[in-house]
Formats: structure tokens, C-alpha cells, sequence
């Protein structure tokens, strides 16, 4: 509501209260100038509901939510201990990283770019990057390189924001990056998806850990994705971040996996 509507409301209007809930407009990266928040009733015909008013030093007019106008409602199916229950009888489901069924992945390489490999450079926090390096072999998701390579990466280590006792790798995939081509998938846009979605009452959300991990990269395209560290040379197992394809290609993979199932969306 805008301060001049607000202002209208009676006399005197009800007080205001401060708040650091941040209000943006449509489009706006910007928050709106909030005066202040008030408790109310709002009734139309035969319904009414207590909701809070945010004010507005700028602007004109009202805008409520869908839950204040009860066009959206919000169901929560599944209680605690019903989830409970799921989650141990398929307790091998929530475990490590999954994998997605299906043929490896084979990267197209364009085979006139020439490898390039890079020397190795040193790095902080060696202790942590082993550490990191031990779960990610055990995961699966990485692999040990003996033997000679055409293409050797290095690597960026950063702490976690969530957990500063770990690191995280990340490979410079810039000069491998020029060598694979782009099969260019296309991406639904939210539009798209909420075309689809059309009509639907009851919603479910499926999360993937780790999403492109849990693609198996063909052997022949592992190669590409070699990278040096202080303790050996490694190279990826399943699709790794950094590969400038990888988003359209899991886009296109858990497409098809959720092929012929009615109204759903990735």
C-alpha cells in the first residue's frame, strides 16, 4: 500500500511498525523506500483474514498475495513421521551421490582443437584438498591417472561458505571448453513451465545432489577432463561443473528420464 492510501484509511490511521522485511516492484532489483507495517483485517463478501499492510513511501494503489486473496493454498501431505518411514525403507536412495540411469555421457570433442597441458601449479590448503580429493574417489566421481595425458588442467580451491573446514575443487575448464562442441538443448523458460503445469492442484518437488555428478561420463570423454594437483593427476568419472555444455546436457538427460510421466517440469 502507498502512503497515500494509507493515509486515507481513517483517522487517525493505525500505527506503524518498523520492519526489515524488503519489498521489490516487478522487474526491480531495488527494494522499495517501506514506511512501516501494520496488523489488519480484510473482508470482501462473505471472507475475511487477518494479514499485515506494508507501506510504501512510493507508488500508488494495493497489491495482495494470492494466500491473502485464498487463491493459492498451501497443503503439507506428508508429516514427520510418514517421511520418516520413507526415507529408511528406502534409506539407499539418500545416500552419497545417485546416479542417473541411463548410457554414459560422450562429450563431442572437436578433434582439429590440440590438447593442451598445462604445469602444474601449486595451491593452499593442501590437507583440505586431499581430504576433498578422498571423498570424491570414494564417491565414484573422480578417478587416478597413471600413464600419459593430452589434456591437463588446473584447479581453483575455495572454502566452503557452510562449512569453512572443507574446500571446494574446481577445475579451469577454459581451454578444454574451446574443444567440445555444443549441442545447444533448449532450456524451458518458467513461462514454459508454468504452461505446463497448468491446472495442477497437487504440487512435488525431486532435488538431485550434486546434479551433474550423478551423469556417468563415457571413457572416451574423460581425458578432457584431467586436472593436476600436488598429489597426483585425476581425471573426472561422471560430468563435472566447469564443462561450459554441462547445463544443456543435463537438462536434455533428466528430460529424458521424466519422458511419457504426465505434468511434470524440469
Amino acid at each position: 500500500m502507498s502512503i497515500d492510501e494509507y493515509r486515507r484509511l481513517s483517522r487517525p490511521p493505525p500505527p506503524l511498525r518498523p520492519t526489515r522485511v524488503q519489498v521489490f516492484a516487478f522487474g526491480n532489483t531495488q527494494p522499495l523506500e517501506i514506511a512501516g507495517v501494520f496488523s489488519t483485517e480484510v473482508a470482501h463478501d462473505d471472507t475475511s483474514r487477518a494479514t499485515k499492510i506494508y507501506v510504501s513511501k512510493e507508488g500508488s494503489g494495493f497489491l495482495f498475495a494470492a494466500q491473502d486473496l485464498n487463491l493459492v493454498h498451501f497443503a503439507f501431505g506428508i508429516h514427520v513421521s510418514a517421511l520418516k518411514v520413507l526415507v529408511e525403507e528406502f534409506s539407499s536412495l539418500f545416500e552419497g551421490i545417485g546416479c542417473l540411469k541411463g548410457p554414459p555421457l560422450q562429450l563431442r570433442i572437436d578433434e582439429s582443437v590440440a590438447p593442451v597441458a598445462l604445469s602444474h601449479r601449486r595451491v593452499a590448503l593442501r590437507p583440505k584438498v586431499e581430504q576433498e580429493l578422498q571423498l570424491l574417489e570414494r564417491a565414484g566421481i573422480i578417478e587416478k591417472l597413471s600413464g600419459p595425458t593430452p589434456w591437463v588442467s588446473l584447479i581453483v580451491v575455495a572454502r566452503k561458505p557452510k562449512q569453512p573446514e572443507a574446500v571446494r575443487i574446481c577445475v579451469d575448464m577454459c581451454l578444454p571448453n574451446q574443444a567440445t562442441k555444443r549441442e545447444r538443448h533448449l532450456t524451458p523458460t518458467i513461462d514454459d513451465i508454468l504452461s505446463e503445469l497448468s491446472g495442477s492442484r497437487w504440487f512435488s518437488k525431486m532435488d538431485l545432489r550434486s546434479r551433474y555428478h550423478q551423469i556417468v561420463l563415457h571413457p572416451d570423454s574423460r581425458p578432457i577432463t584431467t586436472f593436476s594437483t600436488h598429489t597426483s593427476l585425476w581425471r573426472y568419472t561422471r560430468l563435472n561443473f566447469g564443462i561450459s555444455r554441462a547445463a544443456e546436457v543435463f537438462q536434455h538427460t533428466t528430460n529424458g528420464s521424466c519422458k511419457g510421466s504426465r505434468q511434470s517440469s524440469m
